[in-house]
């Protein structure tokens, strides 16, 4: 004979347990999950931070075989002496191989975990953009010609470190949304020298970090600087989106001369 397997004395779940349980459930997700979140962008802040020191050490490295001098901060599109961008130029020193095509080269260093595009379309020369990576030095240098003067801006601009007199009050290198060095137009000294508006800080400043980048000093040291607000500016790339923090920059030379370094006088 067949055991009855029902037996109407055995107590289960009533709907108003499920639901008290259900909704203890959602709480604790409720809960979790900006604990969560904010513990991912800490950690992609922390990676950052890391990034920026390495990349830090590897232009000792660099200045070491160079007569301490600071690497340029080549245009990919122009470069220096026909010589390639910096953060290519710098792979050797940060441990890590590279490719000759630049689409097959993932120096992992060269990348902030929060950038949004690391690769974006339109930047650089053909096909898609040559300097990639989360971080532009603070510097142009370009050569005189007939049409136009010759400028150096910027440590990376072709000085040696012993040029810069402040050395912890002046950044070397910062994150950014799409280039690959950045300088100040609105210097008095720097509108009459021809630039490209795709350098300018005001356009490539990037604030992946809930409005704050990590900088980097010429001294080594690494801090946070929060964007300081401003009003939108039309960015060299305004009709395909490039830009994240149009309304968020840092001091320009004029507030600021230190930060930015030599040739802006």
């Amino acid at each position: 004979m067949r055991a009855n397997l029902y037996n109407p004395k055995t107590k289960g779940f009533t709907l108003i347990e499920l639901l008290v349980v259900i909704s203890v459930i959602a709480l604790l997700m409720a809960i979790l999950v900006p604990v969560l979140a904010k513990a991912k962008c800490m950690a992609k802040t922390i990676r950052c931070a890391s990034n920026v020191r390495q990349i830090g050490l590897s232009f000792n490295g660099f200045a070491a075989n160079n007569e301490n001098r600071i690497i340029i901060a080549k245009d990919p599109r122009s470069a220096v002496e026909k010589e390639r961008a910096w953060n290519f130029e710098l792979i050797p020193y940060v441990g890590q191989d590279h490719q000759e095509d630049a689409f097959e080269d993932k120096a992992d260093v060269f990348f902030c975990p929060a950038d949004k595009d690391p690769y974006p379309i339109g930047y650089g020369s053909y096909p898609h953009g040559t300097a990639f990576t989360s971080y532009a030095l603070n510097g142009c240098y370009t050569k005189a010609t007939s049409r136009r003067p010759g400028c150096k801006l910027g440590p990376a601009g072709g000085y040696k470190f012993s040029n810069i007199k402040h050395p912890s009050a002046c950044m070397l290198m910062v994150e950014t949304s799409y280039s690959y060095q950045i300088y100040d137009m609105d210097n008095p000294k720097v509108s009459t020298l021809g630039l490209d508006k795709g350098g300018h800080h005001r356009q490539t400043s990037g604030f992946f970090h809930d409005n704050i980048m990590n900088v980097l000093f010429v001294d080594g040291h690494m801090q946070k600087f929060k964007g300081t607000k401003t009003d939108p500016v039309t960015p060299a790339w305004s009709t395909r989106g490039y830009m994240f923090w149009d309304d968020l920059s840092l001091p320009d030379s004029n507030q600021d001369k230190a930060l930015w370094g030599p040739g802006y006088k």
